[in-house]
């Protein structure tokens, strides 16, 4: 069940979770990974996002954040769903996939059942706050996969 954020401190650094509908392993496929890190890219140069740690497992991603800038953590996160969640969706549509139209079955009836919530991606709980003053994010952060490692 999806919870909203809740972001009381605006300093503060968050850890986040966000999960696939019904835990579809979607990032075993690099490219589906690779949109994710590509809009979390783009909230950092552009929304003022920082990311001081972060792990992609093959049906969710664990983010701790905090922000720079005007733009508050629910927009910063509401848009980074919505793009990421299209973009996948796009890229199941486009891309050889095998279970194409299983997942976007299961993606469009989950965004049937709950008109809030995003048709790939959930909150799998609320924020928890984990430090109330800033911190400093870490200069290089790195994906790791089999086949390679990848700064954010």
């Amino acid at each position: 069940m999806p919870f909203a954020y809740r972001f009381d401190n605006p300093e503060g650094a968050y850890f986040v979770t966000f999960t696939v509908v019904e835990w579809v392993d979607v990032f075993t496929r690099n490219s589906y990974a690779d949109i994710v890190i590509e809009s979390l890219r783009f909230c950092i140069r552009k929304k003022g996002l920082r990311i001081h740690a972060w792990v992609i497992m093959s049906s969710h991603l664990h983010l701790i954040i905090s922000r720079t800038g005007k733009e508050g953590f629910s927009d910063i996160i509401r848009d980074f769903k919505k793009y990421t969640a299209d973009q996948i969706i796009a890229a199941i549509q486009a891309e050889p996939e095998s279970r194409r139209n299983w997942m976007l079955w299961l993606f469009k009836s989950a965004g049937k059942k709950n008109s809030n919530n995003n048709p790939a991606l959930r909150d799998n709980s609320g924020s928890r706050v984990i430090i109330r003053k800033n911190l400093s994010p870490t200069n290089s952060l790195t994906r790791s996969s089999n086949t390679s490692t990848r700064i954010l």
